[in-house]
């Protein structure tokens, strides 16, 4: 046979095919590296990861996850230590309590950080699990995929900060010790939060053993990973892909879940406050009665003597004055002569409204909990 022409013009070289790009570039992705690290929750959660939290039934699951909600929504600190560092709105899925027992959580952890639970259900979307049927449903997807574009359209369309499942397993289509349907829910949850550039946190639960339920290809395919044991009260561990050895939610924890005026729903109080193993009780966070003194302070208009509060509280001499005393040494209030004030209250404008288990300096960050509080400058932060 004879050779072809060639179509290169005389005295050219012929170009040489292009490279497929199939590499990655390493150089450009560690130039996007910052010393500074994108913190959602400040020293718990990092960028917008996948993070399956799992404890045993009736452990108090839902109250951390209502807290983590409340402190997105109005831009606290998650369980009084780790402060927010992206507030805005919630989608949660709730596929457990339905809308009516929600609200009335709901309200009671809004209360409890001083907020109007109006407020706070403004900023938060609640999906209930008939409404959002088939939302890890690969084939929903898959298929005409018009009920999971409506799903996800609708939870974009909020522009939210977070996305809350709560549990998993009520969501789950198929059984969850099958490792095949975990991997297609796994699937949609790591495309939701793609999707919608979030951090997503799945609320799930041990077996009767005490140990993971379920399919381990789900632990495998979070970015991060808590769990609780089948304790009373539970502690929980976590690990992460982005996680390091001296981020705080790397330490082992349990969690308080204190309910105030538990009876009369109309003015309830839920606090849910953090205590890091090594810590005594009375580290982690104010007692009760000091929180309530604190309350009491700050619906004066002017420094008021012991007795006032005492008479305020209905509460005796000793008890009112122990309270005190556990706030002046936490840097929370101010004696002068014979009465008692909010300390700094030039700067710690917001401290009545989170009750005292966190402290708003009027910057973004700048807060600390617990009796060790110490009042700091407008520029100083953690």
């Amino acid at each position: 046979m004879r050779p072809q022409p060639s179509a290169t013009a005389p005295g050219k070289q012929a170009a040489k095919p292009e490279k497929p790009k199939i590499w990655s570039d390493l150089a450009a992705a560690f130039s996007n590296v910052k010393n500074e690290r994108e913190w959602f929750a400040e020293g718990a959660i990092e960028g917008d990861p996948l993070v399956i939290f799992t404890a045993p039934e009736k452990s108090g699951k839902s109250w951390i996850l209502l807290d983590l909600a409340v402190a997105t929504v109005t831009g606290g600190a998650w369980l009084g230590a780790f402060p927010i560092r992206r507030p805005g709105p919630v989608v949660y899925v709730d596929a457990e309590l339905g809308p009516f027992e929600f609200a009335r959580r709901l309200a009671r952890v809004a209360r409890g950080r001083g907020f109007d639970p109006l407020v706070v259900m403004k900023g938060l979307r609640h999906l209930s699990e008939q409404k959002a049927a088939g939302l890890l449903d690969l084939d929903v997807y898959k298929d005409s995929g018009d009920a999971g574009r409506r799903l996800l359209s609708a939870m974009s369309a909020e522009q939210p900060a977070l996305l809350i499942i709560d549990p998993y397993r009520n969501m789950l289509p198929g059984h969850e010790n099958d490792s095949l349907d975990t991997k297609r829910a796994g699937r949609v949850l790591r495309g939701l939060r793609d999707a919608i550039g979030v951090p997503v946190i799945v609320a799930h639960h041990l077996n009767k053993q005490g140990s993971f339920a379920g399919s381990r290809a789900l632990r495998a395919l979070a970015d991060q990973f808590s769990e609780g044991t089948d304790d009373t009260p539970s502690w929980y561990s976590t690990i992460g892909r982005t996680l390091r050895r001296d981020d705080a939610i790397t330490r082992r924890f349990t969690v308080a879940i204190e309910h105030e005026d538990d009876q009369r729903d109309e003015v309830a109080k839920t606090r849910v406050r953090i205590r890091f193993e090594g810590e005594r009780a009375g580290e982690a966070a104010l007692s009760k009665t000091a929180l309530r003194v604190l309350d009491a302070l700050k619906d004066e208009p002017a420094a008021v003597p012991a007795g006032r509060l005492q008479k305020v509280l209905k509460r005796n001499a000793p008890i009112v004055k122990g309270a005190l005393e556990e706030l002046r040494q936490a840097g929370l209030v101010t004696q002068k002569g014979t009465v008692w004030e909010i300390s700094g209250t030039e700067f710690l404008a917001d401290v009545a409204q989170h009750a005292g288990l966190e402290l708003v300096t009027g910057q973004p960050g700048a807060l600390t909990t617990g009796p060790a509080l110490t009042t700091r400058t407008k520029n100083e932060v953690l």
